[in-house]
């Protein structure tokens, strides 16, 4: 009888279980375009690249449903605009022949899309950005912000990217509400801004240092430097309905930076931002399992010894330019020593260059080799076909690389680099 009880509890208890149990959603962001209205002011020499070069970054953060921070994280873009010089780059817009984005452009962030594909594909989603598993409770708050390259002066960046970090404790507690209230018919909102969570004088004293000053610097400034992030919560509730936020623009969703608004005539930036979301529901839970038979006679059989045939071995690729390999990073800058920037990639003891962009994704694939301390290749750049080669000098006492690159077959006209082993 007891064990009748026990057994009878048990199950009671797996069956339990698996009512409540709801798994993890998991949900993708991606960038499908970034549309220009209105150039924001420049450099009038274009010494940044013709029109405007721009990229994206998402700080995005998830927590449990009353705000509390599980953790924070952000993913940064390439950098999307003129690629004379600069390979690193995704070419996009129409202010020149190697591209800069200029007035009336609409970029694909995803290098790849075409105007014909098959239906689905999932490159007209856009550049897929990162992708975070949610539980029935958690939210997830993200904040893109759309930059303007300008000669790389990070400093002000990486201090405005330090306080937004620091203030998703806050922004996170705002949020978790809108989450709450969402209701597709009544309260369709999952939008907000930084105006009653996050300090913004102390992130407008931040980017004085970039106000009406060359600089990297985020889209939608007022003339002041004031800046007010955008922002958007999910959770599991709000993707399962997803289709009332979204409305006439299907999965995705759409984020206006206007500084002429703001009154800001003199940078007088005009973006859009269109994102595109994914969510996959979680995997319905798996039955409960079935009740153990009960026990069987059974005759145990005699024990046989198998004798294994030892593994074979695999032939190891054969280990050539050992001494190079690994991630060799530095400065590049134009033929007369000016404009330098970070220039990083990767050599494999196979002969392979290989380069990836901000977001770590490859984007430049090519070869090299050494003769003495003759340092010579070439690689493809994958955003728009070109080819670059290089050559120089490898040192291998000071492990130092020195080259000078060109375009095609040139070894000169693209600038030079030098770089150490990381």
């Amino acid at each position: 009888m007891k064990e009748l009880l026990f057994i009878l509890q048990v199950l009671f208890f797996s069956l339990t279980v698996y009512a409540q149990q709801t798994g993890n959603g998991k949900v993708k962001i991606y960038l499908k375009t970034i549309s220009c209205i209105k150039e924001s002011a420049d450099d009038i020499f274009d010494f940044d690249g013709k029109g405007n070069e721009v990229f994206v970054t998402f700080f995005y953060s998830v927590a449990s449903s009353n705000g509390t921070t599980r953790y924070v994280n952000k993913i940064t873009s390439a950098v999307y605009g003129d690629v004379n010089g600069r390979p690193a780059r995704y070419k996009a817009g129409t202010a020149g022949n190697n591209g800069g984005i200029k007035a009336g452009d609409v970029v694909y962030a995803n290098p790849n899309t075409e105007a014909m594909m098959p239906i689905g594909d999932e490159r007209f989603k856009g550049q897929f950005m990162f992708e975070a598993d949610l539980s029935p409770t958690d939210i997830i708050t993200v904040v893109p912000v759309l930059w303007e390259w300008d000669n790389d002066t990070k400093n002000t960046q990486n201090f405005f990217e330090s306080f937004l970090f620091n203030s998703f404790n806050s922004i996170n507690v705002h949020t978790a509400p809108i989450a709450q209230k969402f209701n597709p018919v009544s309260w369709p909102f999952i939008y907000s801004d930084g105006t009653n969570c996050i300090d913004l004088a102390g992130m407008s004293r931040i980017l004085q240092g970039v106000n009406g000053i060359p600089g990297n610097r985020p889209i939608g400034m007022a003339l002041n430097g004031r800046y007010n992030p955008s922002m958007f919560v999910l959770n599991q509730n709000i993707l399962k309905n997803w289709k009332s936020v979204t409305g006439l623009y299907e999965e995705n969703i759409r984020f206006y930076l206007n500084e002429s608004h703001l009154g800001n005539t003199r940078d007088h930036g005009n973006y859009d931002l269109m994102i595109h979301v994914d969510y996959m529901a979680p995997p319905a839970p798996a039955p409960p399992p079935a009740p153990a038979a009960p026990p069987k006679w059974s005759v145990t059989a005699p024990t046989k010894t198998i004798i294994m045939a030892p593994p074979v071995k695999a032939n190891n690729f054969p280990r050539i330019l050992t001494f190079v390999s690994g991630t060799w990073s530095g400065t590049q800058t134009n033929d007369q020593g000016l404009y330098p920037e970070g220039f990083s990639f990767q050599l494999t003891n196979t002969g392979e260059f290989i380069r990836a962009d901000q977001s770590g994704v490859v984007c430049c694939k090519g070869s090299y080799s050494i003769v003495g301390s003759n340092f010579s290749g070439s690689f493809k750049q994958f955003s728009d076909g070109s080819t670059y080669s290089f050559i120089g000098t490898y040192d291998r006492n000071t492990q130092i690389i020195s080259c000078s690159m060109g375009s095609d077959t040139a070894t000169t006209g693209q600038g030079k680099w030098t770089v150490t082993k990381q």
